[in-house]
């Protein structure tokens, strides 16, 4: 899938993120409607053929074709839609399941994008608390927010030029973006902002070209063409084109920085030419129980869908990650461990002395590293069960409320009573490689971890050793060795 031209994906990230005047607004609709056109011009009717269900369909024609009975899937953002709509169309082919970062399948177009707005906002906030508690490394601290805000301000007068190009608004606002993905991005906005207010825009488009996937000689990947075509295909409903001008200045009251883009970006849609094909929503009946992670400061798959996928699903089990960034697996042992063992042995998390799978917290509270590993000796003898909201254990016996809870059936003919749980696990180490992402990825890391079934096998050995260093994926894609595009999907 490919069908949107370099310089339009460079006057795209390079657009001021929110036109105001009716100019602008029009200009950038414009641009939209020329994607659209090409795109459209390229692949006419076969536009629709890119939706969510018929690439779930086809992951499940791969499965087939390489002799499995029954799938290991590792999904990652919008990989658990792919994922969800998979476990609706093929319950029974399900081996095992981890959706990463949700999508909540039942929120329509406008409230998908409004969540997202949401997310990113609370992130640049935590963005902001933590450069006020880490001034030594955030150099734009005291007030971040402020400093991050009239760097966009600036760009929109007199953009800082670097090479043959200019960081325009557009362009520092996606760095942002691209620097709350991950909390080890913090720092490194801090100090592009930082630079750039000196006249060094290079950090800048480090962290926006990473986002954007554009290489030095300003070539892109097919990310955001494959990523218009099924976002497109999937809605059901579309924006008019005066429904998204009003929400761009409610969302910008609501969400000061992120909502008015998130708002214009749906312009893409609203000129997308093709027909829509609408994903299914409801339960993957005789599934085996699926693990659905979240992160509480994820800004993208904001935590609140987190249960929502796993309530839809009907055998969703909950893992909940408090830290930040998009996606849990492999950031925190905790989760590694978890969703690890759940792979290659089938075990659902489940407290010790629970009767039922659970949703498993994954707690990091501060303090030394030796607190933190007597914590965990202390853990399991903590734990409690009941049909209460539970308190943290190990904690400061907060009450965690606003967490949720998976339902599962775990095998069993009738629907196991809801039970809220907590289990605070400090984590002891974290992992910065960055996960897999993709279809591909995801189907050659469960083809893999599947087969690890004896802990004496070589293949076993090397999976182990590669996770001890940080690389199991690669480690995973190594034992499989099978062309990538015979796995690739959109």
């Amino acid at each position: 899938m490919e069908c949107i031209s370099d310089a339009d994906l460079d006057a795209t990230f390079g657009a001021d993120p929110d036109p105001d005047t009716q100019a602008e607004f029009d200009a950038y609709a414009g641009l939209n409607q020329r994607i659209g056109q090409s795109c459209g011009t390229k692949y006419g009717a076969d536009l629709r053929l890119f939706a969510t269900e018929q690439a779930a369909r086809d992951m499940d024609a791969v499965r087939a074709a390489v002799g499995d009975e029954k799938l290991t899937y590792l999904g990652y953002s919008y990989g658990t839609l792919l994922g969800a709509t998979y476990a609706q169309l093929f319950p029974n082919k399900i081996r095992a399941f981890v959706l990463d970062g949700a999508v909540d399948p039942g929120q329509d177009f406008v409230a998908g994008s409004e969540g997202q707005a949401k997310g990113f906002e609370r992130a640049f906030g935590n963005f902001a608390t933590w450069c006020t508690q880490n001034a030594g490394r955030c150099p734009i601290a005291p007030d971040a927010k402020g400093a991050v805000t009239a760097a966009i301000d600036k760009a929109r007068v007199s953009p800082v030029r670097s090479g043959s190009r200019e960081a325009t608004a557009g362009w520092v606002f996606y760095a942002v973006i691209s620097s709350l993905y991950t909390e080890q991005g913090w720092e490194q906005l801090a100090k592009a902002i930082d630079d750039l207010q000196a006249g060094d825009a290079s950090g800048v488009f480090e962290l926006a070209d990473s986002y954007a996937e554009r290489d030095a000689d300003g070539q892109y990947s097919n990310l955001f063409d494959a990523n218009a075509a099924v976002n497109c295909a999937d809605n059901a409903k579309k924006p008019s084109v005066a429904q998204i001008r009003s929400l761009q200045s409610q969302w910008r009251a609501k969400y000061p920085l992120f909502g008015a883009p998130l708002a214009v970006g749906m312009l893409t849609c609203a000129y997308w030419p093709a027909e829509r094909d609408p994903y299914p929503t409801g339960e993957a009946k005789g599934a085996p129980p699926i693990l659905v992670v979240g992160t509480t400061g994820d800004p993208a798959t904001p935590y609140e869908q987190t249960a929502k996928l796993a309530d839809m699903l009907g055998v969703g089990v909950v893992l909940t990650w408090e830290g930040e960034g998009h996606t849990a697996y492999p950031q925190t042992s905790c989760v590694t461990e978890t969703v690890d063992n759940y792979f290659i042995s089938l075990e659902v998390p489940r407290p010790v002395g629970a009767a039922h799978p659970v949703e498993l917290l994954d707690h990091r509270p501060d303090g030394a590293q030796v607190l933190l590993d007597l914590l965990l000796l202390l853990v399991p003898e903590r734990v409690r069960v009941d049909d209460q909201p539970a308190r943290e254990v190990g904690g400061d016996q907060r009450d965690h409320q606003q967490h949720h809870r998976g339902d599962q059936q775990a095998g069993q003919d009738a629907p196991l009573p809801r039970r809220r749980v907590r289990v605070a696990v400090p984590d002891r180490g974290r992992r910065h490689d960055r996960p897999p992402h993709g279809v591909a990825d995801a189907l050659l890391l469960g083809e893999a971890v599947e087969r690890t079934a004896d802990d004496d096998h070589p293949e076993v050995r090397e999976y182990q050793r590669a996770r001890r260093v940080g690389q199991p994926h690669d480690a995973a894609i190594d034992l499989v060795q099978r062309p990538e595009q015979q796995l690739h999907a959109a």
